[in-house]
């Protein structure tokens, strides 16, 4: 399973679902965002069907090809516990192996991923593309900066944080 955190419209899971038929969970936390990704997938579906009527490998197709991407609304924040997290992604089965991915994950959210990947049993692997770290709490209890660089007394400013977006 592929979890998209900060999934936003979809266009990530969209891609790695019909793409490379990975079985995706998008998750973000503003519903009109999932609500749009839910529309524009079912459209892009009916589209994919549609041509896929006229081609002589359509039914070796259809029985390759997945459900659609399923979308969640909900806050990943970075006091989320693990066991609330997998009820979120699999609500009626055990958890399965998982990769977590993020484009754009903006503020502390790839914080908050980072998080849920050392804490979680079940998430083999993490990629991330974060942006947007001028957007971080700085009182927040996980910081982008490690211990290990702290003693360096290294402070970037705002200007130098937006250079990641």
């Amino acid at each position: 399973t592929v979890i998209d955190v900060g999934s936003g419209e979809g266009y990530l899971s969209e891609v790695l679902q019909k793409d490379f038929n990975f079985e995706v969970v998008g998750i973000d936390e503003r519903s009109e965002y999932t609500e749009g990704a839910q529309r524009r997938s079912h459209f892009i579906h009916k589209e994919i069907t549609a041509k896929n009527l006229k081609s002589p490998q359509a039914e070796q197709h259809k029985n390759k090809q997945k459900e659609g991407v399923r979308h969640v609304v909900a806050c990943i924040t970075l006091q989320m516990d693990p066991n609330i997290f997998s009820s979120l992604v699999w609500p009626s089965i055990p958890p399965l192996p998982s990769v977590l991915v993020g484009l754009h994950t903006c503020g502390i959210l790839a914080n908050a991923m980072l998080q849920l990947f050392v804490s979680s049993t079940n998430i083999n692997a993490i990629v991330d593309v974060g942006c947007c770290y001028y957007r971080k709490n700085p009182d927040a209890d996980y910081e982008m900066m490690s211990k290990a660089s702290s003693h360096l007394k290294l402070i970037l400013k705002p200007s130098a944080l937006k250079l990641a977006c």
